[in-house]
């Protein structure tokens, strides 16, 4: 806020010296949020995002097979846009998991090569195992996501006559 009232001399914030000298940093000041991180969940969730971005970088299967689908999803949510606002229209087509092309890029590793079977594709490593384990159907990394926000704005416009699975979810966290 100090940044957008950066030109406005009577601004004052809402935090002031008094109140953050008197609050324990696990503990609100007003109306904010806690000052800090969570350390617990960032303990858990390290390890994977050091896995996650190791193996896109450096197995060949999981890199070209993330670009497939990073093209696939990002195609699928422009669909989606364009027919909401020339149709009218909102439809929820869900994100391709990266394990069904993955293994549609028949890895040799995997599959046998081609006198006795299809594997001609790039090899999974052992890492790139693990990380369709792990992220191969839904990643536990990913924040809620855009098409989880459209849905719920949708659920709530008036005249909404479509049955929106788990609407409740929608209310989470709401106070009315």
């Amino acid at each position: 806020m100090a940044m957008i009232n950066s030109g406005n001399y009577k601004y004052t914030d809402e935090i002031d010296n008094k109140a953050m000298s008197q609050s324990d940093l696990g503990t609100d000041i007003g109306d904010n949020n806690p000052v800090g991180i969570d350390l617990a969940s960032m303990a858990v969730k390290f390890p994977l995002m050091i896995l996650k971005a190791l193996t896109e970088l450096t197995d060949p299967n999981i890199a070209l097979a993330k670009l497939i689908t990073d093209g696939a999803n990002a195609g699928i949510n422009k669909l989606e846009d364009l027919g909401e606002e020339y149709l009218g229209t909102c439809t929820d087509i869900p994100d391709i998991p990266i394990l069904p092309v993955s293994m549609a890029l028949l890895p040799m590793n995997v599959f046998p090569p081609p006198p006795f079977g299809p594997g001609i594709g790039p090899p999974l490593t052992p890492l790139g195992f693990a990380y369709l384990t792990m992220f191969g159907i839904a990643d536990p990394l990913a924040p809620k996501s855009e098409k989880e926000r459209k849905r719920c704005q949708a659920s709530k416009r008036e005249g909404a006559n479509r049955d929106y699975t788990k609407a409740a979810d929608c209310y989470k966290g709401e106070e009315e």
